[in-house]
């Protein structure tokens, strides 16, 4: 039995708000140890995604390509995870 790696993980999340077509924003929240680390937005009509917190909490940037932001969000949670 394999197991998917947490790369993998985050971005099958993603892509699960590229398709979900009940709104035109979604929001996932990505958490560890019961924080609230990072918010992602996804803003279906432009297809972008907007980043919120991180360790400076008023981090906010934009992503139009999934993979960056997979791996900018495995590298935060990483971070977080060094440091808890």
């Amino acid at each position: 039995m394999s197991r998917e790696s947490e790369l993998v993980k985050i971005i099958k999340r993603l892509e699960s708000m590229t398709l979900d077509q009940n709104s035109e924003f979604q929001e996932r929240h990505f958490d560890m140890f019961g924080v609230n680390v990072l918010t992602v937005l996804y803003d279906q009509p432009s297809h972008t995604f907007a980043v919120y917190g991180g360790r400076d909490d008023s981090r906010r940037f934009a992503f139009d390509n999934l993979d960056a932001l997979a791996i900018d969000i495995y590298e935060t949670l990483a971070d977080f995870k060094a440091v808890f």
